[in-house]
């Protein structure tokens, strides 16, 4: 089959995954213990200011009323009202996205370019020393939660060694962000030629995209050893040897060539953890992103902006891994779809 009539078959797919994800997410944010209506009143509100919040909120009408609303509203664009702000769900999305995206971007490059020569080296230099401090490293990754990570970053590189800014936002207060082009700070500051903004920028993500990519950066280094140690065995690779082609060629051209298929599987599924880790680290640097933006709406049992943070994470999971599936043939030539 060809990749494109793939590629058409998987996008088509996407919507009805989305619609499985939105009815059980749909019921579940009902069945979330407390009233909205009285979390929005505040205090003890009086009854008759409850049941008109409630018919303003549309919570007076039954559950599958409110879905076939939601649903009407979704088809136009429109993803409700985030009660908590008084603004458009969409609005506060697109304001909050290009922090979490600049956020999940640098974590992901930090946990590559450490991750992925670690694992070489690992698979390289097996059974030595550099073997073993990579394998401790990465079981240290899964071990420690990306939070404690945070917070021990916060301690010692804010509190103590005044290395770093803590956790006030993506720039500092006294800098003005750069000119709004993309939304991401790194970007704009480069594009604007604001060096000071983007010094500052570049100090304020560097804690929290650390932390982020401690959780992503062990399954690379894991994978990537045994992708390599894999790879290494095989007859080609010892017959390379045995003709004199010098190892560095071997290791670039042959043996990292074949190991890519599991390591573009890892990354793609590290979306998901960067995914959930955002949530936590955002709150904990007071990031302000849609991760930030979800919790603080879970917190406040605000229902429209939990479902936009369930479709929009379930969305862009689905088509990085429709990208690396695609990818899957560019490395491998062997591999057709049907």
């Amino acid at each position: 089959m060809a990749l494109a009539t793939y590629v058409a078959k998987r996008l088509a797919l996407i919507p009805l995954i989305l619609f499985g994800v939105l009815i059980i997410m749909f019921v579940i944010t009902r069945m979330l213990p407390g009233d909205p209506a009285a979390v929005r009143a505040g205090g003890i509100p009086d009854p008759e200011i409850l049941i008109a919040i409630r018919k303003e909120m549309g919570l007076d009408q039954p559950v599958y009323v409110q879905f076939v609303i939601y649903l009407k509203e979704l088809a136009s664009g429109n993803l409700g009202t985030a009660f908590m702000t008084g603004r458009p769900v969409a609005e506060e999305l697109l304001f909050r996205l290009p922090a979490t995206i600049e956020l999940g971007l640098v974590s992901e490059f930090i946990a590559l370019i450490i991750g992925f020569p670690l694992g070489i080296i690992s698979a390289i230099k097996r059974d030595t020393i550099w073997d073993h401090l990579s394998r401790l490293f990465g079981v240290l990754g899964v071990s420690i939660p990306n939070y404690y990570l945070g917070l021990l970053g916060i301690y010692i590189l804010f509190f103590q060694l005044r290395l770093l800014p803590g956790p006030m936002g993506r720039i500092a207060i006294l800098i003005e962000p750069p000119s709004h082009i993309t939304g991401l700070y790194l970007v704009d500051s480069v594009l604007t030629l604001d060096w000071d903004a983007l010094w500052s920028s570049l100090a304020h993500i560097a804690l929290p995209a650390m932390a982020l990519s401690f959780f992503t950066m062990a399954p690379v280094i894991r994978i990537t050893r045994s992708s390599m140690l894999e790879v290494v065995s095989t007859d080609y690779v010892r017959t390379a040897k045995a003709a004199g082609i010098p190892e560095r060629q071997i290791i670039f051209q042959d043996i990292l060539k074949n190991a890519m298929i599991p390591l573009l599987t890892v990354i793609s599924f590290s979306v998901g953890n960067l995914i959930g880790g955002v949530v936590v680290i955002e709150q904990v640097f007071g990031w302000p992103g849609v991760g930030l933006f979800a919790l603080s709406s879970f917190q406040a049992n605000d229902h429209n902006p939990i479902q936009a943070f369930v479709l929009l994470s379930v969305a862009a999971f689905l088509i990085v891994n429709l990208v690396t599936d695609a990818l899957y043939g560019l490395v491998d030539p062997r591999i057709r779809y049907g």
